[in-house]
């Protein structure tokens, strides 16, 4: 009888070790990062209002840009703006997904706002092992030449 409650403790001490050391889930850092959660950290970095995640979105000339107008302006304004141009986003919808090669991807997208919808599209490219945004067409994206060209004072709040 000794020997059963043995046998008891060991099974269930090996079923236990067996589930505890097989392969463990992948966790939300070791996941493969997709186009698409670029995108929408951009759009919570907006809402935020925070610069540095938004420029983690970005590569290549977009982020060379982006890093010009934060040496060029302050960055708390630039936050503000942000946080206005995000809370202006009541939403974003992915509409499709083209790979142009195993590092490079078009997304199409339609943003929403309160009076209207935008459609825009976003090459993504794998740099570093991360996908960045390196080239749209999305309005936020283009006011960086209109806005920041000028004065601060020029620009209509």
């Amino acid at each position: 009888m000794e020997s059963r409650k043995w046998f008891s403790v060991l099974a269930i001490l090996g079923c236990f070790v067996y589930f505890v050391t097989r392969e463990t889930p992948i966790t939300e850092t070791e996941r493969e990062e997709n186009p698409d959660d670029v995108l929408i950290a951009m759009v919570q970095a907006m809402e935020r209002g925070d610069v540095e995640a938004l420029k983690e979105c970005f590569g290549g000339d977009l982020r060379r840009r982006l890093e010009d107008l934060l040496a060029r302006d302050s960055a708390p304004w630039l936050s503000e703006w942000l946080r206005r141009r995000g809370t202006a986003v009541k939403g974003l919808a992915i509409l499709g997904q083209e790979e142009l090669s195993p590092d490079q991807v078009r997304v199409l997208t339609e943003t929403v706002y309160n009076d209207r919808n935008t459609r825009q599209s976003f090459l993504l490219e794998r740099e570093f092992g991360s996908w960045r945004v390196t080239q749209s067409d999305f309005e936020m994206v283009s006011d960086w030449e209109n806005e920041f060209g000028k004065s601060i004072r020029d620009v209509g709040r």
